[in-house]
């Protein structure tokens, strides 16, 4: 129920007014205040004291302890819009503005304390905390110059008066706590929505993300997750239980947990505050935005959403709060909380599988495996569990045995990413091919029992040797039929 359906409930419901004698008033005297007790004329029912239309505000002029702003009536076309001069052009908050509207338009007074007050200053009315100058215009054309003192000793309620009377009232804090906001809080926070279908006929995913790529100064690389397109294929099964591939630097599937906050971020993304609107070239210098940190640039149904990182916020304490940001397209300043940008320090590892390659293996039709030991190529035929066949140099390899082996090779770990060109010889090297996939991944040494691997070519991963000596133990195992150790 908004403020001004709740006005006239309680407007109705004080019909009847209760008369109570004039007594001395502790209760709604602040202590402390003045040098002598006042006694007040406390009508303790609430009322209305008056409800004028929303839609015939003409201005809003607010003075706090923010600053000093205007709202004014526009009329673009035969509709009327209630703004901030400045924000014409800036993406705002309607319940906000819908909220001043309603604030300004009416008014319930709890009780009316006193109608010939000596000293304002006791309530806080001398020098009020807000000052608020509400016109009217159409048949019942009025201003109003509302005053907003302390609030009562015994909270919830303050005091409130008009300029150039001396009748104090006390009114819900509830009520008129949006006055004492700055001209920011009417600016919307939220910078990503997720778009909806126009009709039944629009059949567009607004949830898909179709490409997003972040670049940050600690990475010497970009990173780019892409929609898995093998997703869409009723046919294709990937093994890939998450949308969304690693597509550069390297190729490897998304985890679906740990990617979820990376790709679902964007929607209902919302900044915990407002630096700075319209922003000079030197507020930029001033908020990290002119050579930013970072930035996150995502094509969704389609259209893009970018926004660049900027440096660290601090509150007058010293305490960080966050990040300023840009939106591009937006001139505005934001501050986010980091929690709210897992573009900004996530790792491309930490959102994806560890296995360096997903091909399913009902999807096979040939796996051949090679050292300077051994080189054996299997063959594979069958869709699935009941008629998944292997043979090796035509003879026939217990079909769950070989599933093991492949499950073993699939755990190749992807420890870390590694792409500078080597020129090392593999000790193993296995191909994949099968419909729509020809891989070959290779496992050349490195330094530090350390092992690089390279896929169709490209450096991609290293891992530890410890995983490729257990590889080859286990191709010779599947082949004399042993048992396979899945652990290294």
């Amino acid at each position: 129920m908004s403020k001004r359906v709740k006005s006239i409930v309680i407007a109705a419901a004080v019909l009847v007014v209760v008369a109570v004698g004039a007594f001395l008033t502790l209760k709604f005297l602040p202590q402390g205040k003045s040098d002598e007790p006042e006694i007040v004329d406390e009508t303790p029912a609430s009322r209305l004291l008056y409800d004028l239309d929303p839609l015939s505000l003409e201005s809003v002029n607010i003075k706090n302890s923010h600053g000093e702003y205007n709202f004014h009536k526009f009329n673009v076309e035969g509709t009327h819009f209630f703004l901030i001069p400045e924000f014409l052009m800036q993406p705002i908050s309607d319940a906000n503005y819908d909220a001043l509207m309603d604030a300004a338009s009416s008014l319930v007074v709890q009780t009316t304390v006193t109608e010939d007050a000596a000293d304002l200053s006791v309530y806080g009315l001398s020098e009020p905390r807000a000052e608020v100058i509400s016109v009217f215009d159409g048949d019942r054309a009025a201003t109003k110059d509302l005053l907003i003192g302390n609030d009562t000793p015994d909270g919830g309620e303050t005091y409130v008066s008009f300029r150039g009377e001396k009748t104090v009232y006390t009114v819900k804090t509830d009520d008129i706590n949006i006055f004492l906001e700055g001209k920011y809080y009417y600016l919307s926070k939220v910078v990503y929505t997720q778009k909806t279908a126009v009709d039944e006929n629009d059949t567009t995913d607004y949830s898909k993300i179709d490409k997003l790529t972040v670049t940050r100064q600690d990475l010497p690389y970009d990173f780019t997750i892409e929609y898995d397109k093998r997703a869409d294929d009723p046919e294709m099964t990937t093994g890939n239980m998450s949308r969304y591939r690693l597509t550069d630097p390297v190729l490897i599937n998304l985890d679906p947990t740990k990617s979820q906050s990376f790709t679902q971020g964007i929607f209902g993304l919302t900044a915990t505050d407002i630096a700075k609107d319209l922003p000079l070239q030197e507020d930029l210098v001033t908020y990290g935005l002119d050579e930013p940190y970072g930035r996150m640039e995502a094509t969704i149904a389609g259209e893009t959403f970018a926004m660049d990182f900027g440096a660290e916020s601090f509150d007058d304490e010293g305490n960080k709060t966050g990040r300023y940001c840009k939106v591009d397209g937006i001139d505005i300043v934001y501050i986010f909380s980091e929690e709210s940008l897992p573009w900004l320090t996530v790792m491309p590892l930490d959102i994806t599988t560890n296995v360096i390659t997903s091909n399913y293996i009902y999807n096979l039709t040939s796996f051949e495996i090679m050292s300077d030991e051994f080189d054996y190529q299997f063959k594979l035929t069958g869709t699935g569990l009941n008629d998944f066949a292997v043979t090796l140099n035509g003879n026939e390899i217990g079909a769950q045995d070989f599933r093991d082996f492949y499950q073993f090779f699939l755990k190749a770990p992807a420890e870390q990413i590694f792409l500078e060109e080597t020129t090392g010889t593999p000790v193993v090297t296995a191909v994949m091919t099968g419909e729509d996939i020809n891989d070959t991944i290779e496992f050349i040494p490195d330094e530090n029992r350390r092992t690089i691997v390279r896929i169709n070519g490209v450096p991609a991963f290293s891992l530890r040797t410890s995983y490729v000596d257990r590889l080859i133990q286990n191709t010779n195992a599947i082949v004399s039929g042993e048992d396979i150790i899945s652990s290294w």
